[in-house]
């Protein structure tokens, strides 16, 4: 084989081929770490999001890292807008998302810089060579990272979904690496510099160790970040089956309550029947209209044909009744809809529970709530209506605060809501004016196959 171009002068021409396999390379890396992303948060449609987003995904991954270099704090600003406007979540999410994915971005990075060797006494073709060699390093890199998230289940089809108080932990989290990373890799620029001294050798040493003892374990902690953020996520889905077991077996026990009371009245027909013959008069019309208003006879409310929503309304109306609460329901969705059981159980539960709450604070005559859904070209679209004690406006894009004493344990209904919304590509809207509160979520439905 003929590798005397090893030692061959390095034109133009191959300083440019160079230089478009190293971004090529850089972006595949990108890409790679993009799609990572995508199985933690929803990420924002269109190409501008994307092309954003790889972009600093590749650059970050692919930064010459060193202690005491500024790159890191220059790179910092132009990653967290680039991150924030490509996720599509809560503002928390993206920061716990946008620490966590820098962390491992630059860690990357500094295997990548790792692998540099000084350019003196080499050919530069050689050189140019190995640059290539150790960018190609990286995206396998990147898929066997993938590949042991996926083989721990960090990695999944399904977005981890948390609650606000999970995910201020996870946010927490997120940042206590953040600062570990800064600390190792940033704090030295701050640090005075005393010349050729022995005071000067020493600190360079302990940032050398520093450096060398920190880079695997804040990889490690931001890899077992996403494994406790996945963990946190099964939890939760847990909390949400159970309460969408609790609708439905409230919902099957009023069934056979239903059913066992129109068996009992068949079977005792015969008897009533007999009875009525031996009455006349009064007697008689009162023994019928006992008859007619027993629970049995009453007919029972069908809500929508969607299990779910109807299980759920079902299950709020006595509630409501017992609050004396004047309820208007006019709900028409189909049995199938495109949303997970769960998320549509509790956009309605949670939307209820709030109008109930605020309609507790009224007087008994002003209690009034109504409640509408509906699907119609490709959304799927929820309007709960209410009365509230609370007159004064809602502040742009924030949520009222619960009314209850102990507001940082509640007061999370609405916040839900706005995470199941967000993480559906939909709308939630909210307005308080002339003593009545407006809940509006509106959800773009996929086409049907």
């Amino acid at each position: 084989m003929d590798v005397s171009f090893l030692s061959a002068p390095a034109g133009p021409s191959l300083l440019l081929l160079t230089a478009a396999i190293e971004v090529g390379l850089a972006y595949m890396s990108g890409w790679l770490l993009w799609r990572l992303l995508g199985h933690f948060v929803p990420l924002r449609p269109g190409w501008p999001a994307r092309i954003l987003g790889v972009s600093l995904l590749a650059i970050t991954s692919s930064i010459p890292i060193y202690i005491g270099d500024a790159n890191i704090l220059y790179i910092l600003p132009f990653f967290l807008a680039a991150m924030l406007y490509a996720i599509a979540a809560p503002i928390l999410v993206r920061l716990t998302f946008t620490c966590n994915f820098f962390c491992l971005t630059i860690e990357i990075s500094a295997v990548y810089t790792a692998l540099a060797l000084p350019a003196r006494d080499i050919v530069l073709p050689t050189y140019l060579l190995y640059r290539v060699a150790r960018s190609a390093l990286i995206p396998p890199l990147i898929l066997l990272l993938s590949a042991v998230l996926r083989r721990f289940r960090v990695v999944t089809d399904t977005l981890p979904t948390l609650s606000p108080q999970l995910c201020r932990i996870a946010f927490l989290m997120g940042v206590f690496t953040f600062a570990m990373l800064l600390f190792g890799i940033a704090m030295p620029i701050f640090q005075p510099y005393w010349g050729d001294s022995p005071l000067q050798d020493a600190f360079d040493r302990y940032f050398i160790l520093q450096n060398f003892m920190m880079t695997p374990f804040i990889l490690l902690s931001t890899l077992v970040n996403l494994y406790v953020i996945r963990l946190l996520s099964r939890h939760e889905q847990l909390l949400q089956g159970q309460t969408l077991y609790e609708v439905n077996r409230a919902y099957y026990d009023q069934l056979e309550q239903s059913q066992l009371q129109i068996r009992r009245l068949r079977h005792d027909l015969t008897n009533h029947l007999q009875t009525m013959q031996q009455l006349e008069g009064d007697a008689l019309h009162t023994y019928i209209a006992s008859l007619v208003n027993s629970p049995a006879m009453q007919a029972q409310t069908r809500y929508c044909e969607n299990q779910i929503v109807h299980a759920v309304l079902q299950n709020k109306m006595p509630r409501i009744a017992e609050a004396g609460i004047h309820a208007d329901i006019a709900v028409s969705l189909p049995q199938s809809i495109p949303v997970q059981e769960i998320d549509l159980c509790a956009l309605f539960a949670n939307g209820l529970d709030n109008a109930i709450e605020a309609c507790l604070a009224l007087p008994s005559a002003s209690r009034r709530l109504s409640v509408r859904a509906r699907t119609d070209k490709g959304l799927l679209m929820m309007r709960i209506r209410n009365r509230t004690a609370d007159l004064s406006p809602l502040a742009p894009g924030c949520l009222p605060e619960s009314s209850k004493p102990n507001r940082s344990q509640h007061g999370l209904g609405l916040r839900s809501l706005q995470e199941i919304v967000t993480r559906y590509q939909g709308t939630l809207s909210l307005q308080r004016a002339q003593g009545m509160f407006e809940l509006l979520v509106t959800i773009p439905l996929p086409p049907n196959p």
